[in-house]
Protein backbone atom coordinates (compact mmCIF):
# COMPACT_ATOMS: atom_id res chain seq x y z
CA UNK A 1 0.00 0.00 0.00
CA UNK A 2 1.47 2.86 -0.86
CA UNK A 3 0.84 5.00 2.07
CA UNK A 4 3.35 8.22 2.08
CA UNK A 5 3.91 11.76 -0.40
CA UNK A 6 6.98 10.17 -2.25
CA UNK A 7 4.66 6.52 -2.86
CA UNK A 8 1.93 9.31 -4.35
CA UNK A 9 4.16 11.40 -6.14
CA UNK A 10 2.75 14.17 -3.75
CA UNK A 11 6.20 15.80 -3.04
CA UNK A 12 6.19 19.58 -4.43
CA UNK A 13 8.90 20.88 -6.71
CA UNK A 14 10.36 24.04 -5.84
CA UNK A 15 9.19 25.85 -9.01
CA UNK A 16 5.63 25.46 -7.87
CA UNK A 17 6.04 27.29 -5.35
CA UNK A 18 3.12 25.92 -2.61
CA UNK A 19 2.09 27.56 -0.06
CA UNK A 20 -0.35 27.31 2.40
CA UNK A 21 -3.03 30.47 2.44
CA UNK A 22 -5.07 31.06 5.74
CA UNK A 23 -7.67 32.99 4.74
CA UNK A 24 -9.66 34.34 7.29
CA UNK A 25 -9.70 36.77 9.75
CA UNK A 26 -7.29 35.88 13.60
CA UNK A 27 -7.78 38.46 15.98
CA UNK A 28 -6.79 35.82 18.25
CA UNK A 29 -5.95 32.30 18.45
CA UNK A 30 -7.77 29.69 20.67
CA UNK A 31 -7.25 26.05 21.42
CA UNK A 32 -9.31 24.73 18.21
CA UNK A 33 -6.86 26.73 16.03
CA UNK A 34 -3.74 24.83 17.42
CA UNK A 35 -5.32 21.41 17.07
CA UNK A 36 -5.82 22.07 13.33
CA UNK A 37 -2.49 24.08 12.73
CA UNK A 38 -0.62 20.95 14.49
CA UNK A 39 -2.39 18.64 11.99
CA UNK A 40 -1.48 21.48 8.96
CA UNK A 41 1.90 21.27 10.10
CA UNK A 42 2.38 17.33 9.39
CA UNK A 43 3.43 16.84 6.13
CA UNK A 44 4.55 20.49 5.86
CA UNK A 45 8.06 20.00 5.26
CA UNK A 46 7.38 16.30 3.63
CA UNK A 47 5.25 17.70 0.88
CA UNK A 48 7.60 20.44 -0.03
CA UNK A 49 5.66 23.59 1.38
CA UNK A 50 7.94 26.22 2.47
CA UNK A 51 5.62 29.42 2.92
CA UNK A 52 2.63 30.19 4.98
CA UNK A 53 0.75 32.97 3.74
CA UNK A 54 -1.23 34.70 6.74
CA UNK A 55 -3.79 37.02 5.54
CA UNK A 56 -5.47 39.01 8.38
CA UNK A 57 -3.99 38.28 11.65
CA UNK A 58 -3.58 40.47 15.09
CA UNK A 59 0.30 40.76 16.55
CA UNK A 60 -0.72 38.92 19.09
CA UNK A 61 -1.98 36.17 17.14
CA UNK A 62 1.26 36.22 15.17
CA UNK A 63 3.59 36.09 17.99
CA UNK A 64 1.39 32.77 19.42
CA UNK A 65 1.33 31.19 16.25
CA UNK A 66 4.62 31.42 14.77
CA UNK A 67 6.44 30.42 17.87
CA UNK A 68 4.17 27.27 17.55
CA UNK A 69 5.09 26.85 14.02
CA UNK A 70 8.97 27.19 14.87
CA UNK A 71 8.26 24.54 18.02
CA UNK A 72 7.44 21.79 15.47
CA UNK A 73 8.94 22.71 12.02
CA UNK A 74 11.42 25.17 9.83
CA UNK A 75 8.84 27.29 7.33
CA UNK A 76 8.31 30.56 5.88
CA UNK A 77 5.82 33.20 7.32
CA UNK A 78 4.30 35.93 5.08
CA UNK A 79 2.36 38.17 7.31
CA UNK A 80 -0.07 40.62 5.39
CA UNK A 81 -0.31 43.25 7.93
CA UNK A 82 -2.56 45.88 8.33
CA UNK A 83 -0.84 49.52 8.71
CA UNK A 84 -2.44 49.98 12.22
CA UNK A 85 -0.92 46.72 12.99
CA UNK A 86 2.93 47.48 11.40
CA UNK A 87 2.85 50.80 13.49
CA UNK A 88 1.35 49.17 16.55
CA UNK A 89 4.58 46.62 16.43
CA UNK A 90 6.70 49.18 15.22
CA UNK A 91 6.13 51.36 18.56
CA UNK A 92 6.27 48.54 20.60
CA UNK A 93 9.47 47.27 18.95
CA UNK A 94 8.18 43.86 19.02
CA UNK A 95 10.09 41.42 18.04
CA UNK A 96 9.77 38.73 15.18
CA UNK A 97 11.00 35.54 14.41
CA UNK A 98 13.43 36.06 11.42
CA UNK A 99 11.50 33.41 9.29
CA UNK A 100 8.76 36.17 9.04
CA UNK A 101 8.24 38.30 6.08
CA UNK A 102 6.09 41.29 6.67
CA UNK A 103 4.10 42.62 3.94
CA UNK A 104 2.31 45.87 4.29
CA UNK A 105 -1.87 45.68 3.32
CA UNK A 106 -3.39 48.57 1.66
CA UNK A 107 -7.08 48.27 1.74
CA UNK A 108 -9.28 50.47 -0.12
CA UNK A 109 -9.91 53.36 2.02
CA UNK A 110 -6.08 53.87 2.51
CA UNK A 111 -5.82 53.80 -1.11
CA UNK A 112 -8.36 56.94 -1.58
CA UNK A 113 -6.27 58.94 1.42
CA UNK A 114 -2.97 57.82 -0.67
CA UNK A 115 -4.36 59.50 -3.82
CA UNK A 116 -6.33 62.55 -2.01
CA UNK A 117 -3.67 63.63 0.82
CA UNK A 118 -0.34 64.17 -0.09
CA UNK A 119 0.34 64.94 3.31
CA UNK A 120 -1.03 61.38 4.12
CA UNK A 121 1.28 59.94 1.36
CA UNK A 122 3.97 61.49 2.83
CA UNK A 123 3.72 60.27 6.17
CA UNK A 124 3.39 56.95 4.83
CA UNK A 125 6.37 56.72 2.71
CA UNK A 126 8.50 58.29 5.51
CA UNK A 127 7.04 55.89 8.28
CA UNK A 128 7.86 52.68 5.77
CA UNK A 129 11.70 53.92 4.99
CA UNK A 130 11.77 54.61 8.79
CA UNK A 131 10.41 51.13 9.73
CA UNK A 132 12.85 49.44 7.22
CA UNK A 133 16.22 51.14 8.32
CA UNK A 134 15.31 50.97 11.96
CA UNK A 135 13.42 47.80 12.86
CA UNK A 136 12.06 45.25 10.36
CA UNK A 137 12.00 45.14 6.73
CA UNK A 138 8.83 44.91 4.53
CA UNK A 139 9.05 42.80 1.44
CA UNK A 140 6.21 43.97 -0.42
CA UNK A 141 3.37 46.32 0.03
CA UNK A 142 -0.17 44.72 -1.18
CA UNK A 143 -2.38 47.75 -2.80
CA UNK A 144 -6.38 47.12 -3.12
CA UNK A 145 -7.87 48.73 -5.94
CA UNK A 146 -10.94 49.78 -7.14
CA UNK A 147 -12.59 51.68 -10.34
CA UNK A 148 -12.02 55.00 -8.61
CA UNK A 149 -8.50 54.91 -8.05
CA UNK A 150 -7.60 54.12 -11.86
CA UNK A 151 -7.23 57.76 -13.01
CA UNK A 152 -4.19 58.37 -10.91
CA UNK A 153 -3.09 54.61 -10.47
CA UNK A 154 0.07 55.45 -12.26
CA UNK A 155 1.35 58.64 -10.39
CA UNK A 156 0.16 56.88 -7.03
CA UNK A 157 2.63 53.53 -7.68
CA UNK A 158 5.65 55.99 -9.31
CA UNK A 159 5.60 58.03 -6.17
CA UNK A 160 5.82 54.94 -3.86
CA UNK A 161 7.99 53.11 -5.09
CA UNK A 162 9.95 55.72 -6.29
CA UNK A 163 10.54 56.70 -2.60
CA UNK A 164 10.38 53.04 -1.01
CA UNK A 165 11.70 50.95 -3.48
CA UNK A 166 9.44 48.28 -2.34
CA UNK A 167 7.41 45.97 -4.24
CA UNK A 168 4.41 47.10 -5.41
CA UNK A 169 1.29 44.14 -5.53
CA UNK A 170 -1.67 45.22 -6.93
CA UNK A 171 -4.71 43.33 -5.88
CA UNK A 172 -7.82 44.85 -7.81
CA UNK A 173 -11.82 44.35 -6.90
CA UNK A 174 -12.50 41.76 -8.89
CA UNK A 175 -16.05 40.84 -7.93
CA UNK A 176 -18.79 41.76 -10.55
CA UNK A 177 -20.98 42.23 -7.53
CA UNK A 178 -19.48 45.35 -6.46
CA UNK A 179 -20.04 48.22 -7.68
CA UNK A 180 -16.22 49.52 -8.14
CA UNK A 181 -14.71 45.72 -9.78
CA UNK A 182 -12.55 46.51 -11.98
CA UNK A 183 -13.19 44.70 -15.59
CA UNK A 184 -10.79 42.98 -18.28
CA UNK A 185 -10.13 45.95 -20.04
CA UNK A 186 -8.73 48.11 -16.88
CA UNK A 187 -7.22 45.19 -15.34
CA UNK A 188 -5.12 44.83 -18.73
CA UNK A 189 -4.28 48.34 -18.47
CA UNK A 190 -3.08 48.22 -14.98
CA UNK A 191 -1.02 45.28 -16.15
CA UNK A 192 0.61 47.79 -18.81
CA UNK A 193 1.38 50.23 -15.98
CA UNK A 194 2.93 47.63 -14.02
CA UNK A 195 5.40 46.36 -17.55
CA UNK A 196 6.05 50.24 -17.94
CA UNK A 197 7.40 51.09 -14.45
CA UNK A 198 9.15 47.62 -14.43
CA UNK A 199 10.74 48.68 -17.97
CA UNK A 200 11.37 52.14 -16.23
CA UNK A 201 13.57 51.00 -12.99
CA UNK A 202 14.50 48.28 -14.87
CA UNK A 203 13.11 45.81 -12.49
CA UNK A 204 10.83 42.97 -13.25
CA UNK A 205 9.39 42.87 -9.26
CA UNK A 206 9.02 46.77 -9.05
CA UNK A 207 4.82 46.22 -9.77
CA UNK A 208 3.29 42.85 -9.66
CA UNK A 209 -0.11 41.17 -9.87
CA UNK A 210 -1.65 39.63 -6.99
CA UNK A 211 -1.72 35.98 -6.86
CA UNK A 212 -4.06 34.32 -9.37
CA UNK A 213 -3.76 37.04 -12.26
CA UNK A 214 -1.29 35.63 -14.71
CA UNK A 215 -0.13 36.87 -18.12
CA UNK A 216 -2.24 35.13 -21.11
CA UNK A 217 1.03 33.93 -22.71
CA UNK A 218 2.50 32.40 -19.90
CA UNK A 219 -1.18 30.33 -19.51
CA UNK A 220 -1.23 29.89 -23.67
CA UNK A 221 2.69 28.69 -23.93
CA UNK A 222 2.89 26.93 -19.98
CA UNK A 223 -0.43 25.50 -19.31
CA UNK A 224 0.73 23.75 -17.03
CA UNK A 225 0.54 27.10 -14.73
CA UNK A 226 -3.25 26.76 -15.08
CA UNK A 227 -3.22 22.98 -14.38
CA UNK A 228 -3.92 22.07 -18.25
CA UNK A 229 -0.84 19.36 -18.58
CA UNK A 230 1.32 17.81 -15.86
CA UNK A 231 3.79 15.60 -15.59
CA UNK A 232 5.55 13.77 -18.25
CA UNK A 233 3.35 16.57 -20.53
CA UNK A 234 4.51 19.50 -19.09
CA UNK A 235 7.99 20.98 -19.91
CA UNK A 236 8.73 21.14 -16.09
CA UNK A 237 7.39 17.89 -14.65
CA UNK A 238 4.61 20.01 -12.34
CA UNK A 239 2.13 18.00 -10.90
CA UNK A 240 -1.96 18.62 -10.93
CA UNK A 241 -2.60 18.96 -7.56
CA UNK A 242 -3.22 22.23 -6.46
CA UNK A 243 -0.66 24.20 -5.21
CA UNK A 244 -2.07 26.58 -3.48
CA UNK A 245 -4.26 25.09 -0.41
CA UNK A 246 -7.06 28.00 0.87
CA UNK A 247 -7.38 26.89 4.85
CA UNK A 248 -10.57 28.11 6.76
CA UNK A 249 -10.23 28.59 10.20
CA UNK A 250 -12.63 25.51 10.59
CA UNK A 251 -9.81 23.26 9.11
CA UNK A 252 -11.59 22.81 5.64
CA UNK A 253 -9.15 23.33 2.20
CA UNK A 254 -10.16 24.09 -0.60
CA UNK A 255 -7.60 24.79 -3.77
CA UNK A 256 -6.67 28.06 -4.65
CA UNK A 257 -8.77 30.41 -2.37
CA UNK A 258 -11.67 30.03 -0.88
CA UNK A 259 -14.74 28.08 -2.31
CA UNK A 260 -18.07 28.26 -2.81
CA UNK A 261 -18.69 24.78 -4.10
CA UNK A 262 -18.30 21.96 -1.43
CA UNK A 263 -17.58 19.55 -3.97
CA UNK A 264 -14.33 21.41 -4.71
CA UNK A 265 -12.92 20.39 -1.01
CA UNK A 266 -9.51 18.97 -0.76
CA UNK A 267 -10.15 17.99 3.37
CA UNK A 268 -10.33 18.90 6.39
CA UNK A 269 -7.92 19.64 8.77
CA UNK A 270 -9.90 19.52 12.02
CA UNK A 271 -10.31 15.19 10.99
CA UNK A 272 -6.71 14.50 9.31
CA UNK A 273 -3.44 15.79 9.29
CA UNK A 274 -1.90 17.36 5.90
CA UNK A 275 -0.01 14.39 4.73
CA UNK A 276 -3.18 11.91 4.56
CA UNK A 277 -5.47 14.86 3.12
CA UNK A 278 -3.58 14.98 -0.01
CA UNK A 279 -2.72 11.32 0.08
CA UNK A 280 -6.87 10.86 0.05
CA UNK A 281 -7.61 13.77 -2.37
CA UNK A 282 -5.71 12.96 -4.97
CA UNK A 283 -7.90 11.27 -7.64
CA UNK A 284 -10.63 11.86 -5.92
CA UNK A 285 -13.74 12.94 -7.45
CA UNK A 286 -12.66 16.36 -5.95
CA UNK A 287 -9.40 16.66 -7.39
CA UNK A 288 -10.79 15.64 -10.71
CA UNK A 289 -13.66 17.87 -10.63
CA UNK A 290 -10.63 20.43 -9.88
CA UNK A 291 -8.97 19.39 -13.03
CA UNK A 292 -12.25 19.21 -15.16
CA UNK A 293 -12.93 23.28 -14.29
CA UNK A 294 -8.87 24.49 -14.58
CA UNK A 295 -9.49 22.79 -18.06
CA UNK A 296 -12.80 24.59 -18.92
CA UNK A 297 -10.97 27.71 -17.42
CA UNK A 298 -8.26 27.62 -20.06
CA UNK A 299 -10.90 26.76 -23.34
CA UNK A 300 -13.45 29.15 -22.45
CA UNK A 301 -11.46 32.10 -20.78
CA UNK A 302 -7.76 31.48 -21.34
CA UNK A 303 -7.52 30.37 -25.16
CA UNK A 304 -10.29 33.44 -26.15
CA UNK A 305 -8.88 36.44 -24.36
CA UNK A 306 -7.76 39.36 -25.91
CA UNK A 307 -6.23 40.73 -23.13
CA UNK A 308 -2.37 40.59 -21.88
CA UNK A 309 -3.65 39.57 -18.41
CA UNK A 310 -5.63 36.31 -17.47
CA UNK A 311 -7.78 36.49 -13.52
CA UNK A 312 -7.15 33.07 -13.45
CA UNK A 313 -8.35 32.71 -9.69
CA UNK A 314 -11.27 34.74 -10.31
CA UNK A 315 -11.99 32.71 -12.95
CA UNK A 316 -11.66 28.93 -11.36
CA UNK A 317 -13.93 30.15 -8.91
CA UNK A 318 -16.53 31.57 -11.13
CA UNK A 319 -16.54 28.49 -13.03
CA UNK A 320 -16.88 26.28 -9.80
CA UNK A 321 -20.06 28.25 -9.22
CA UNK A 322 -21.59 27.62 -13.36
CA UNK A 323 -20.43 23.97 -12.60
CA UNK A 324 -22.08 23.35 -9.32
CA UNK A 325 -25.14 25.32 -11.21
CA UNK A 326 -25.21 23.16 -14.03
CA UNK A 327 -24.88 20.25 -11.89
CA UNK A 328 -28.09 21.29 -9.75
CA UNK A 329 -29.67 21.88 -13.14
CA UNK A 330 -29.14 18.12 -14.49
CA UNK A 331 -30.13 16.35 -10.97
Amino acid sequence: MMNSLIDNDLVYKDNEAPALLLEEDYRDFKGHDFEILGNMLTGLPQANIKNIIIKSMSPQALTGMSEYILSKISAGIVWRITYEDLLKIYEERRELPSCVKLVLRIEENMTNECLNSVDFLNTLCEKINEINRTYYKISAMIINLNTNHLVHVEELLLNVYNRTQITLTLNPVLDANNGLHITWAQLDHLYRISIEINNNYENRTAVLMELGILPARLLNEHPCNGYVCFKHTCHSSKGDVPRRLAIMRNGKVYPERKQADPNLLIGDLAENTLENMLISYKDSESHELFKQISKAVHIKWVQTSPFRVVPWGHLFSEEAKYADRTTEASV
